[in-house]
C-alpha cells in the first residue's frame, strides 16, 4: 500500500465522516454540544483536515489556509497512519493548542470511538436493528466512494487506471439512502455527497439493504444485478473503470 493514499483516505474518508457521524448518531451530537472548537490535522504531502465542531453540528474543510483551535502535525503519512492504527504517535501542535488539549482526549475521543463502532461492528446482530444498519451502511458508503478518489489521485494503480479514463461524473445512488457522485477531471478525481443531475454513468442500489450487503461483501454485483437489486447504466468504460479503483480500495479498507 503507499502510504500517501493510506494517509489520505484516513484524513479525507475515515476522520472527514465525522461530519456525518454527528448528524447521524445522537451521542456524537452531544459529545461535541455547546462545544466551538476547530480542529486540523495536518500531514506532510496531504491536504489538510480541518473539523469545526459548532454547538452539536461538525463542518469538514480540506482548505489549506482554514481557521483551527489546535493542530496536529504529523511529519510523514507513515507515523499518521500509524496513530490511526492505534499506535502511540505524539505529533507536533500549536502551544495554544494546549487550551484544547481536554477536548481533543474527551469529547473527540467519543467521536472516534463512534465511527469505529458503526464502520466496525465488532457484534453481526447489530446489523439487524434498523437504525445501526442505516446509519452504518452510509458511513460504509461514503468512507468507500470517498476512498475511490484517494486511491485514484495518490496511489500509483489508482493513477494509472484515472489516467484513462475520460472526464465525467459516476453517480453511486441508493434507493432510500444517501447518493454520492464522484467527478473525473483532467485525471483527478473529486467526491461529493450529493447527486449529480448529469451524471455519465450511474450505479442504482435498490434500497440501503442492497447496499450494505454489496458493500460488506455478502452480494457480489454480479449476483446482485441478477436479483435486480443493482444495476448500472451510462458509460460503461467509467463503470469498468470505477470497479477496477475498487479493487484497489479494498487494499486499504
Amino acid at each position: 500500500m503507499d502510504p500517501l493514499a493510506k494517509a489520505g483516505i484516513n484524513l479525507h474518508c475515515i476522520l472527514r465522516n465525522i461530519e456525518e457521524l454527528c448528524r447521524l448518531d445522537e451521542k456524537a451530537a452531544e459529545a461535541v454540544q455547546g462545544r466551538n472548537v476547530s480542529l486540523q490535522f495536518a500531514v506532510k504531502g496531504c491536504d489538510p483536515v480541518t473539523l469545526i465542531f459548532q454547538n452539536g453540528i461538525c463542518r469538514y474543510s480540506r482548505l489549506r489556509n482554514e481557521r483551527y483551535s489546535l493542530r496536529l502535525y504529523f511529519s510523514s503519512p507513515e507515523k499518521f497512519n500509524r496513530l490511526m492504527n492505534g499506535e502511540k504517535v505524539t505529533p507536533s501542535f500549536n502551544v495554544f493548542g494546549l487550551f484544547y488539549a481536554r477536548f481533543l482526549l474527551k469529547n473527540f475521543a467519543v467521536l472516534t470511538e463512534r465511527l469505529e463502532y458503526y464502520l466496525k461492528p465488532k457484534d453481526e446482530l447489530l446489523l439487524n436493528d434498523r437504525h445501526f444498519f442505516s446509519v452504518s451502511t452510509t458511513l460504509t458508503a461514503y468512507v468507500a466512494f470517498q476512498a475511490l478518489a484517494e486511491v485514484g489521485n495518490s496511489d500509483p494503480a489508482g493513477k494509472v487506471i484515472v489516467a484513462g479514463m475520460s472526464s465525467g461524473t459516476v453517480c453511486a445512488e441508493i434507493g432510500d439512502g444517501p447518493s454520492i457522485s464522484l467527478r473525473c477531471e483532467s485525471g483527478h478525481l473529486t467526491v461529493t455527497t450529493s447527486k449529480s443531475e448529469s451524471p455519465n454513468a450511474v450505479l442504482v442500489f435498490k434500497d440501503m439493504q442492497a447496499a450494505g450487503d454489496i458493500l460488506r461483501g455478502k452480494i457480489d454485483t454480479h449476483a446482485a444485478m441478477a436479483q435486480g437489486i443493482f444495476s448500472v447504466w451510462g458509460k460503461i468504460p467509467m463503470v469498468e473503470a470505477v470497479n477496477h479503483l475498487f479493487y484497489q480500495v479494498k487494499r486499504y479498507l
